[in-house]
């Protein structure tokens, strides 16, 4: 059954895109060629390579971290609909986290940008509505009222999560820590945007045997980037935990009972 529906679905390409077929024109043949794009992956021209072993242990660290607390909000029976948003927004930045790490290593850098841009939003998000009240309320409306853009226009556009930081930060004396997130976000947003210089930039790679050439990293055949890109997910990470020790803050109205299960240490 499944050679049948391939054999239609290949049919119906070469139908439509006549060239489709030019070098690859069979579906055995697609099968093999696929066959030899993952042992380009797996194979890889340069393997990674780390100088600083730091680096790893620290992104390991940060994926454990939010992986328990995600796993401390499992029982969402308590304070239900806090629980539930606050447990599901952990699961997504944990698993972005770690799909990052994975990209890394499989020399998919352009993409690992991509979803560090994601993972910029999805802290910001958690900060916010840590901080905001009514951009919790709105967020958890959103999917009754089914006016997700709208809720987004509204309340958690970047420059709507980033002056809510900006204020809190000032608030309580660290205006510092808000530069550094503006910046991040602007050399984020290059790849989400399919900026030119991007996409040539990460579209390359480079042998460290022979730094004056550049090859097209089809398949991620080169792994050169591994500590750049984990660099920015730990940094990312970092900073939104600093700011989740606003959770003690006595003017914010989320606290532990609210997230953590009861017999959990995180």
């Amino acid at each position: 059954m499944e050679n049948y529906v391939f054999q239609n679905i290949f049919e119906a390409v070469s139908r439509e895109i006549p060239y489709a077929s030019s070098t690859v024109d069979t579906p055995e043949k697609i099968i093999d060629f696929w066959e030899s794009l993952l042992e380009t992956n797996k194979d890889k021209i340069v393997s990674p390579s780390v100088n600083n072993p730091e680096i790893i242990q620290l992104a390991k660290q940060y994926i454990v971290e939010y992986t328990m607390w995600t796993l401390s909000m499992s029982d969402t029976s308590v304070h239900t609909q806090i629980r539930y948003l606050y447990h599901h927004l952990f699961l997504c930045i944990t698993n972005t986290a770690f799909s990052i790490y994975k990209l890394a290593f499989d020399g998919l850098d352009y993409q690992a940008q991509v979803l560090l841009r994601n993972l910029y939003e999805l802290c910001m998000i958690l900060l916010n509505i840590t901080i905001d009240p009514e951009k919790r309320q709105a967020l958890m409306d959103s999917g009754k009222n089914e006016d997700g853009e709208e809720t987004w226009y509204r309340y958690l556009r970047p420059k709507k999560l980033q002056a809510t930081l900006k204020a809190y930060a000032e608030k309580i004396g660290v205006s510092d820590l808000t530069d550094w997130h503006v910046r991040l976000y602007s050399h984020l947003s290059t790849y989400v945007h399919n900026n030119y210089i991007s996409l040539l930039t990460y579209s390359v790679s480079f042998d460290p045997k022979n730094e004056d050439i550049l090859y097209p990293n089809i398949c991620g055949a080169f792994a050169s980037r591994v500590e750049t890109t984990l660099l920015g997910m730990i940094e990312i990470l970092l900073y939104t935990g600093l700011f989740l020790k606003l959770i003690g803050d006595p003017e914010i109205d989320i606290s532990k009972e609210h997230l953590c299960d009861q017999n959990s240490e995180n």
